[in-house]
């Protein structure tokens, strides 16, 4: 089931989503725990935070954890966000995809996705060069329509939010994924020169995720507080 770490009186919420399970892995691992309990600890911060995984690992295809389908966990999320003046939603490469796939049809007030994947077809996955998670896509295009999964297929016409697609320029499969989003409603690409798919682990080396994260919030509160 999901994590929850509450704040008193905390009228924002973080919904962080979880990555691939790497083979050899039993669980999902929860994703930036220790970077939200550091920025906490650091800024006296007031706000709750939701940590979910996916219940397969098909890039939350299926929903995540706790729910019996990818419909269900919509409802569970919504649920959850009724409950704040904003949310913001984050995720580092499946999770990355996750917190788009949720967040923006939710109208979260802000989504941060690293490195994130946006289509899985075959032929565009040739097209780039992706074969990472060959044997995990192969196995999604066997049991899901994967086209109608495909992030640009999804997005809404109209999103009033804020969408930070951040991406290490020098891997050339996450620089095309991000570039499926280019000019949708309400998304930015954030490339990082001279960094690749690993941007979270470097990232967090130099305090800059810190940062980010943190910014983020920051403007949350600023929106919760109008």
């Amino acid at each position: 089931m999901w994590r929850l770490d509450k704040s008193p009186g905390a009228d924002v919420a973080l919904f962080t989503f979880g990555s691939f399970t790497n083979p050899g892995r039993q669980e999902p691992s929860y994703a930036f725990v220790n970077t939200v309990l550091r920025l906490k600890k650091a800024f006296g911060a007031s706000f709750d935070s939701y940590y979910l995984t996916a219940r397969k690992n098909d890039w939350y295809f299926s929903g995540v954890q706790g729910c019996n389908s990818l419909e269900a966990s919509f409802a569970e999320i919504e649920r959850a966000m009724a409950s704040y003046d904003a949310t913001m939603f984050l995720g580092n490469s499946m999770g990355g995809y996750a917190a788009m796939l949720f967040g923006a049809p939710l109208k979260a007030d802000a989504i941060l996705a690293f490195s994130p994947q946006t289509r899985f077809d075959s032929a565009f996955c040739e097209q780039i060069g992706e074969s990472r998670w060959r044997d995990a896509y192969i196995e999604m295009r066997a049991q899901h329509d994967v086209e109608a999964m495909a992030l640009h297929s999804r997005w809404p016409n109209t999103y009033d939010g804020s969408v930070d697609i951040h991406f290490g320029a020098g891997c050339g499969q996450d620089k095309e994924y991000a570039a499926q989003l280019s000019g949708m409603s309400g998304v930015s690409l954030v490339p990082h020169e001279g960094l690749d798919h690993d941007l979270v682990h470097d990232l967090r080396a130099t305090k800059t995720l810190d940062e980010i994260i943190w910014n983020g919030l920051q403007n949350l509160d600023t929106k919760s507080a109008k």
